[in-house]
């Protein structure tokens, strides 16, 4: 029996020294915490895994997201808390779920007919919405450093199926951060300076990954969904040896596609890069 080590770096999930998008979706894969979206015939249906030695309690948060929201979708939302997010409601249970599963147990949290569901947001078809599930956990340890937490996303056709729209993704905001803060994180080995970065959209952007040439790992990255109103803060873990890396090197050349890039032909192009702001970078 071979044993996968998800801090080493094997031939199919990197390149380079560089982890690929396979290597970010086998992380996850083995998550001890996992939410799992599928459809079967006419339903959808979710579960949780949970893969500890201990039972777990869970609250699960289900929202129909749609291609068309924009950053003004969630400014909106902010300034009037009132305005549906449009939670999937269950008999009997609010839009947030809540449950114990057992340990190394697979619990199903909901079994729903899809239409049903897209029937939560006016004007949403199989074409046009896409479902969030996020799964976190309650009764985490007290020496844990957050909760644990399990997103995903679940398109009801197939993506050669919807008319993506431009995301508009944009990198920004990066520093340089302290190696000790983010030392329980950075199994790379390398005691050199991380740097930390925040990658939005200003539409839904479908399979976002990053992308450079300094070898190493993001903490996340190979994302189903990206979503305006949730950007993402990552942290870059240079390779041990990638001496003297700033954030302002790593924003000169990180750059992010998505799905549209390529239906659409413009991943030819230019990657989006970032536009560094010296007055925001983090130096050694």
């Amino acid at each position: 029996t071979s044993v996968l080590r998800l801090n080493s770096c094997r031939r199919f999930m990197c390149y380079a020294g560089r982890w690929k998008p396979l290597a970010y979706a086998v992380k996850r894969m083995y998550a001890p915490l996992q939410a799992q979206v599928i459809q079967e015939g006419n339903y959808t249906k979710v579960f949780v895994v949970n893969d500890h030695i201990v039972p777990v309690t869970i609250a699960v948060n289900m929202q129909l997201k749609s291609l068309t929201d924009n950053i003004s979708t969630c400014q909106q939302k902010a300034q009037q808390p009132d305005v549906p997010t449009s939670p999937i409601a269950v008999p009997g249970a609010d839009a947030t779920i809540e449950a114990t599963v057992p340990a190394g147990f697979a619990s199903q949290v909901l079994a729903t007919e899809t239409s049903e569901i897209l029937a939560t947001l006016p004007g949403c078809t199989k074409t046009m919405c896409y479902l969030d599930v996020t799964v976190t956990r309650k009764n985490y340890g007290l020496l844990d450093a957050q909760p644990e937490v399990s997103e995903a996303q679940m398109f009801f056709v197939p993506l050669k199926d919807i008319d993506l729209p431009d995301p508009g993704l944009n990198i920004s905001g990066f520093q340089q951060v302290p190696a000790s803060v983010n030392s329980s994180d950075n199994s790379s080995g390398n005691l050199s300076d991380p740097v930390s970065f925040t990658v939005s959209a200003s539409r839904p952007a479908v399979l976002t990954y990053l992308n450079t040439k300094y070898r190493g790992r993001f903490s996340d990255d190979a994302f189903t969904a990206l979503h305006p109103c949730r950007p993402k803060q990552i942290t870059f873990y240079p390779h041990s040896s990638v001496q003297g890396l700033t954030a302002h090197d790593l924003a000169a050349d990180l750059t992010v596609e998505s799905m549209f890039d390529h239906q659409f032909g413009t991943a030819a192009a230019p990657a989006r890069r970032a536009a560094p702001a010296a007055s925001k970078m983090g130096g050694r």
